[in-house]
């Protein structure tokens, strides 16, 4: 409760840019997944006492954050005592993905090749769901891509109304489901 009421106090005040629990796949696979989505770089590095593969996969209760200012939001969460530690940096658009454990380089390859393996399953079953031809043309378009697209919104936000906030009978969860989410 405390750390999630700290990670919504610095998302508030514009600190964090990203954030991604490491339950699902660990603490490789989040920050990866966070590079594939952004289309960059990652320099990081963990320090355990553990084999690289149990520190690596380890899928105990966790976050990852990006933040625009980390100091800042060490400082607040280590006065909020929540244990925080800094993994490395992002580096450069569509850059490398370089991870060290316990000083020793384990891995060092560029994000689109790491990005097209991630991607080759949900690749598999959709050329089991579309036109084969498509999905391999897709793929190919896909592997070296590292431009953002452009997302554009078709309406203009606005904050919920507040009966609808303060409403009795409303839902208590929302499940918005999309392909990779």
């Amino acid at each position: 409760k405390k750390t999630f009421k700290g990670i919504q106090k610095l998302i508030g005040d514009g600190l964090i840019s990203s954030v991604h629990d490491i339950s699902d796949g660990g603490r490789i696979v989040t920050p990866l997944e966070m590079a594939f989505a952004g289309n960059v770089g990652l320099d990081i590095s963990f320090s355990r006492d553990a084999s690289a593969i149990e520190t690596l996969f380890s899928q105990e209760p966790g976050l990852v954050i990006e933040a625009s200012d980390p100091l800042r939001g060490i400082k607040y969460l280590q006065a909020q005592e929540i244990s925080v530690q800094v993994l490395g940096k992002v580096t450069e658009y569509g850059g490398r993905i370089k991870v060290r454990h316990n000083g020793k380089l384990v891995l060092d390859e560029e994000m689109t090749t790491l990005r097209h393996i991630w991607e080759a399953t949900s690749t598999a079953l959709e050329m089991l769901q579309a036109n084969p031809d498509c999905v391999k043309e897709e793929a190919a378009i896909n592997k070296n891509l590292i431009t953002t697209p452009p997302y554009k919104l078709t309406f203009k936000p606005r904050k919920t109304p507040a009966h609808w906030l303060k409403a009795k009978n409303k839902p208590k969860v929302a499940i918005l489901r999309e392909e990779g989410s």
